[in-house]
């Protein structure tokens, strides 16, 4: 192919890549090389896990992976550095692996206007997607179905699915989620639940470097705690750190599921769920958490509860109407730093598909939703942007949403 992507995938490396033995899914690529992963995952001998991380096909698509991903990234970023000599830089990078000598580098912070991030090298975050994609195959058998957020368990959308199916009008329920998830998780006891899954101690030893990370801020300091927001090896490690949790729940005669670090218990009795609630409680101080309070709810399934964007009572399913909120206040953000309209319509497109698919079927609804927002704010820039650049129709179409509660598009069994 000459490195060259097929068309519909819009994109190119100069790379040399025989995209033929992989394959895209979900956002992430995949080895497909007929079985010959999985038998090479089956085998026994100590570091053969580092030998797939440091081998030819797995290496190859986390290159792809990071080629994707920073494909728009600024010019002076190190990711073109590594494009541009791939063909040295790889070979270096396998021997190193293989060696037992490769040693992540100090990660650059970012602080935005919500959030602090942790921006690795390209050549960093190339090994971690592939340590992602090993040990994601590799300890698949270690992670619950009820962890929704990990690959091939079905998603966001199927949780909310499942736990409105799971609630009656005389079901109880917990919905709650952990306060700074990510930045609390301990990495002795991390490190320790590794260690049990793990037979490989040069992957151990990335792992290890994966925690215990040096970041640059101004000046260096070394992080003792939590992990790394943005990563392509977090999601695994949030999935693992509260396996605990999961295997618990499943013990117990009640409906559980888990999207990271949200979590939702329906039970058919009072006690039931009081009895879910304690093991919890005592699961959480173990792993050293706590839960957030303002995000906590205890209480009969009759009433609803906002899990994962969406509001679910055993009777109907729509949109939470802090979900609405949010987008109107991202909207209006995006508009107060001057982005372009292209970018603020594809934010509200990807926002009203994602929705869409399991809610708002009606697209009429959607327009009425992006007359109303424009309308609420005063913007006349979005109503261009919300009419012309993704509706293209006629700004007198007028529809009545009542915007101070939830959307009238609802899901009903």
């Amino acid at each position: 192919m000459g490195g060259q992507f097929p068309p519909d995938w819009g994109w190119s490396v100069c790379s040399g890549l025989q995209l033929k033995s992989y394959w895209f899914r979900g956002g992430q690529f995949h080895p497909d090389l007929g079985g010959q992963f999985d038998r090479i995952l089956q085998q026994e001998h100590k570091e053969y896990l580092t030998e797939v991380v440091a081998s030819d096909f797995v290496i190859d698509a986390a290159f792809l992976w990071l080629c994707k991903k920073r494909q728009d990234w600024s010019p002076n970023n190190d990711v073109w550095n590594l494009r541009i000599n791939w063909n040295t830089i790889k070979p270096a990078i396998q021997q190193t692996l293989l060696s037992g000598t490769y040693r992540f580098d100090a990660l650059q912070e970012i602080t935005t206007n919500h959030e602090v991030i942790e921006l690795w090298s390209a050549r960093d975050a190339l090994v971690l997607k592939a340590i992602s994609i090993v040990l994601g195959e590799h300890l698949k058998s270690n992670i619950s179905d009820r962890c929704y957020h990990f690959k091939g368990n079905g998603g966001a959308k199927l949780a909310v699915k499942e736990a409105k199916m799971a609630m009656n009008s005389t079901s109880h329920l917990m919905k709650s989620d952990i306060k700074g998830y990510y930045a609390n998780i301990d990495h002795a006891i991390l490190f320790d639940q590794l260690q049990k899954l793990i037979d490989d101690n040069k992957i151990l030893a990335l792992l290890r470097g994966y925690l215990k990370r040096v970041v640059y801020c101004g000046y260096y300091k070394v992080v003792r705690k939590g992990i790394s927001l943005g990563c392509s090896l977090s999601p695994l490690m949030g999935a693992i750190y509260l396996s605990q949790l999961d295997q618990a729940m499943q013990k117990l005669n009640v409906f559980y599921a888990r999207f990271m670090d949200d979590w939702i218990i329906i039970a058919p009795t009072k006690w039931k769920l009081r009895k879910a609630i304690n093991l919890t409680n005592q699961l959480l101080v173990k792993l050293k958490l706590k839960q957030h309070p303002d995000k906590t709810y205890i209480g009969k399934a009759s009433k609803g509860v906002d899990f994962l964007g969406f509001h679910i009572t055993p009777y109907i399913t729509e949109i939470a109407a802090l979900s609405i909120i949010r987008m109107k206040h991202n909207i209006v953000r995006l508009y107060e730093q001057n982005t372009s309209i292209e970018r603020i319509g594809q934010y509200f497109k990807n926002w009203s598909k994602w929705f869409n698919i399991l809610v708002v079927n009606d697209f009429v609804l959607s327009l009425g939703m992006a007359l109303q927002l424009a309308v609420t704010y005063k913007k006349e820039l979005l109503t261009d942007l919300l009419c012309l650049v993704m509706f293209g129709v006629d700004l007198n179409f007028n529809i009545n949403i009542d915007f101070h509660g939830k959307l009238p598009g609802v899901y009903y069994e």
